[in-house]
């Protein structure tokens, strides 16, 4: 009996049942007690727009509780009795409220007007218990929910550009209580607060609310790109999102005090440009058009990397650089990378020009099938040249070139530019003078030189001779066919002459050592005129040497010095 008849009391407990506490001074008894808020939460919550509850922990065996969602009422909007278990009440007739059988007020459906104090009074055999209960209704924002940045000339996800009248706003709805919004833009590894124009709340029909910030221009700005987020964050748990951005405040204008830097690349090609440092944080691709703003091509970030181009077979790569998979005329132009880390910004200007070797990927000499065989021209009575690329890219310029300078003249040059389809047929003809007597046997070595940076991927320039009309191009090549046979043919004893020289020079050597006297000298027999004394042999040494030659004397004896040694040559005297 004294189980069932035990109740909590709280600060907003009231004693009615004066024989209860006689009894328990009579009988000494202590019975355990807890706070109103264990019992009844003070301050509690229901989501919005589904079944919400007002739990209490009301004492076993109560006999009723009577609930009011006014305090100054007199009459209970729901009422709720344990023996019967009838429910009534406006509230309970209206389909608003229930009771569970614990007591708990149930909201059928919570709307924001049901955010108030609740009062609940609740009766047991012995007395009765008065509880206040505030309730706040809540809409929990999204899980997945992120903040919504706009601005009126913005079209994508995370990259967006504003013009001078132009404002960025960061946006959160359908929460209660509003969400709040902060902007940063990042700085390197940290983050700074950036300060907001405004911050906009506003209600709807349904009871949430909207936030609105709306972010400062950055006039005062020295970088282009700005890396910026919104933070949201919620009072009522730890919940928080973010959405990051790139700002991008740049015009055309100011590209212009750059200076591009030139690169080729080869038609069909993979090539790329690269651009950033490793502290970059962000870089940002465009391309310079000529009568409008710059295009953007793609982004990069830590956050993500995107291409937004529609120009075919490029791309912004994972790491940032552009790449370009296969190489077109289309692709020439000047591409600006924009890259920072949050406190310096640089910007770099690459002028991209494509390489299309001709075709055939040689300078073509009239007269001359083919570059890669020899090629004779015969003099004629016109005495005019010509030689031309076809279908190149970019446009270069040819240019007739003598071997020996004083053996022939041009003149009359004449260069042809053509153009189809973005490539460049050159062609170049002149006139030649022979600055001497042009006789068979005699040739002139003549070359067609190609300038611009095709030379860097082809063979720059083509050689013919000139031959003189009365000469057969048969002799010229068989000729050269001669010497190119004795040639072959002594290739392979060069190793054995090699051996056979070390050999000769190691014999003079020891040859020298061996002397006791030095002298150098040319001495003449038979009459001859005699060297120079300081350099003549001493008579022994020569009359040594002479019985070496047949009849005891030399015709001639010749000296021949290796820098470190003297050796006698006996050679018949001429007469």
């Amino acid at each position: 009996m004294m189980e069932n008849n035990f109740l909590c009391r709280g600060k907003h407990c009231r004693h009615t049942i004066l024989h209860f506490a006689a009894f328990v001074f009579f009988y000494g008894v202590t019975f355990p007690t807890c706070s109103a808020t264990e019992v009844c939460p003070e301050n509690q919550t229901a989501e919005l727009g589904g079944q919400g509850y007002i739990r209490c922990n009301f004492p076993y065996g109560f006999r009723s509780v009577y609930w009011f969602d006014n305090t100054s009422d007199r009459s209970p909007v729901i009422r709720f009795k344990t023996d019967t278990g009838v429910r009534s009440g406006p509230g309970f007739d209206g389909g608003i409220y229930d009771i569970h059988q614990n007591g708990s007020l149930v909201i059928l459906n919570v709307t924001a007007w049901h955010e108030r104090v609740y009062r609940a009074i609740v009766y047991t055999d012995v007395t009765f218990d008065t509880f206040l209960v505030s309730l706040q209704v809540i809409a929990a924002p999204g899980i997945d929910g992120v903040p919504v940045v706009k601005c009126h000339y913005c079209f994508q996800e995370f990259y967006y550009r504003l013009i001078d009248t132009d404002t960025l706003t960061c946006s959160f709805g359908a929460a209660r209580p509003p969400v709040q919004l902060a902007w940063f833009e990042q700085m390197g590894v940290g983050y700074d607060y950036k300060e907001m124009q405004e911050l906009n709340i506003t209600r709807n029909n349904n009871g949430t609310y909207n936030s609105l910030a709306t972010l400062n221009q950055f006039k005062d700005s020295s970088n282009f790109i700005h890396l910026l987020i919104c933070r949201s964050t919620w009072s009522q748990s730890d919940w928080s999102r973010e959405k990051q951005i790139l700002l991008d405040l740049s015009r055309s204008k100011f590209f212009s005090n750059y200076l591009p830097k030139t690169q080729y690349m080869e038609v069909s090609k993979h090539a790329k440009l690269q651009c950033g440092q490793l502290d970059s944080i962000y870089l940002v691709w465009k391309i310079i058009l000529p009568d409008s703003e710059p295009e953007l091509i793609g982004f990069h970030s830590h956050a993500m990397t995107e291409t937004i181009t529609d120009i075919p077979d490029v791309e912004v790569s994972a790491e940032g650089s552009l790449i370009f998979s296969s190489p077109r005329i289309n692709h020439e132009g000047i591409y600006a990378c924009i890259y920072g880390n949050g406190q310096k910004e640089e910007i770099q200007m690459t002028s991209v020009e494509l390489l299309i070797p001709p075709s055939p990927p040689y300078i073509q000499i009239t007269g001359c099938d083919d570059a890669s065989h020899y090629c004779v021209i015969r003099e004629d009575t016109t005495k005019n040249l010509t030689c031309a690329v076809y279908g190149a890219h970019p446009i270069v310029t040819l240019e007739w070139i003598a071997a020996v300078r004083d053996e022939i003249s041009f003149f009359n040059h004449k260069e042809v530019f053509k153009e189809s389809g973005g490539t460049y047929d050159t062609i170049l003809s002149a006139e030649y003078e022979v600055s001497h007597d042009f006789i068979c046997g005699k040739m002139i070595l003549i070359k067609c030189h190609l300038y611009g940076p095709l030379s860097n991927i082809m063979k720059a320039e083509s050689t013919a001779l000139i031959i003189p009309a009365s000469c057969r191009e048969n002799e010229i090549k068989e000729e050269q066919g001669q010497n190119s046979f004795a040639i072959a043919l002594a290739v392979p004893y060069v190793p054995m002459l090699i051996v056979i020289a070390f050999g000769i020079i190691y014999r003079r050597r020891r040859m020298y050592s061996n002397r006791t006297k030095s002298a150098a000298a040319v001495a003449f027999y038979n009459g001859g005129p005699t060297a120079d004394p300081q350099d003549a042999f001493l008579q022994t040494d020569v009359e040594e040497a002479g019985k070496q030659i047949p009849n005891g004397k030399p015709s001639c004896i010749v000296k021949d010095t290796d820098g470190e040694g003297v050796l006698i040559y006996f050679k018949e005297a001429s007469v």
